[in-house]
């Protein structure tokens, strides 16, 4: 009885083993990035596809499916760097390079270009109309620099003379403006402070501190900064935003360390600036 009883149960494996396979002699084909190994005669498959192996796009190409090939999207595109004296046109992503260096231009070893090689300065007083401040300043002492550099670059500065001093011109101009603006609206001047505090919970002057206080100076006379390009020429030098954009020519002289550069005025039929070179 015992025997007959393990014969059936070894029975019963069988055929729940041989109801569980379909009996093929599997040739498999391994798992892919898209696709689980897979029998090619009967399509059985076992586990997981492998997934895709993404390389990042790059200058020239997509990203792309290290195992497959597979593309996603689009190349980056080079991020060209202009030429230097350093270096040629280089992108900053992958650094492959166009062309040659700088250097090689005769227009950046002439003797003359090489006189302005340095950081120059002029301190002069601007108007708030200038500065596009009209109604904020009146007159805004300030000094000017000019850094010319031996591969072409040329960066224009502004600098404050005294920064609490324009804060406090700002400031009294924008209490005279919010005064002028309640008068305008038919209240007495003496009301202001009233109405102030019952919209902004602060007097004029409260409200005019906290708000010029929080000005970043430093962002507002950033925009101020140009990086621009130059080269000698003959009879003047000649600047512009980039390599590709239009020259302006200007006719100079160094005199005694003193540059003055025809074109540069505070408005037109006004005398030249009187660039001072900086001692390194």
């Amino acid at each position: 009885m015992k025997l007959k009883l393990t014969i059936m149960s070894l029975s019963v494996i069988m055929v729940v083993l041989l109801l569980g396979s379909c009996g093929c002699k599997h040739e498999w084909i391994e798992a892919d990035c898209t696709t689980p190994k897979t029998c090619s005669l009967c399509s059985e498959t076992e586990g997981e596809a492998v997934g895709h192996k993404w390389l990042e796009a790059t200058c020239t190409a997509p990203k792309t499916c290290r195992n497959c090939d597979i593309t996603e999207g689009e190349a980056l595109g080079h991020d060209w760097v202009e030429a230097t004296t350093e270096a040629p046109t280089t992108c900053s992503l992958c650094k492959v390079t166009e062309g040659s260096k700088i250097e090689t231009d005769p227009r950046f070893t002439t003797e003359s270009t090489k006189e302005l090689y340095g950081k120059w300065t002029c301190d002069v007083v601007l108007t708030g109309e200038m500065l596009g401040m009209d109604g904020y300043i009146n007159e805004l002492p300030v000094t000017l620099s000019y850094e010319f550099k031996n591969a072409g670059d040329l960066i224009a500065d502004i600098k404050l003379h005294d920064y609490f001093a324009f804060l406090d011109a700002v400031k009294a101009q924008t209490k005279d403006i919010i005064v002028y603006t309640f008068v305008y609206q038919g209240y007495a001047e003496s009301q202001v402070d009233e109405l102030m505090l019952n919209t902004y919970g602060m007097t004029v002057s409260e409200y005019v501190d906290s708000t010029v206080d929080s000005i970043d100076l430093d962002e507002i006379f950033g925009a101020f900064t140009q990086d621009m390009v130059y080269y000698v020429g003959q009879n003047g030098i000649y600047v512009s935003d980039s390599w590709i954009g239009e020259f302006e020519f200007s006719e100079f002289t160094i005199t005694d360390d003193v540059l003055v550069i025809t074109e540069d005025v505070l408005e037109e039929g006004g005398e030249p600036f009187q660039w001072k070179r900086v001692a390194e």
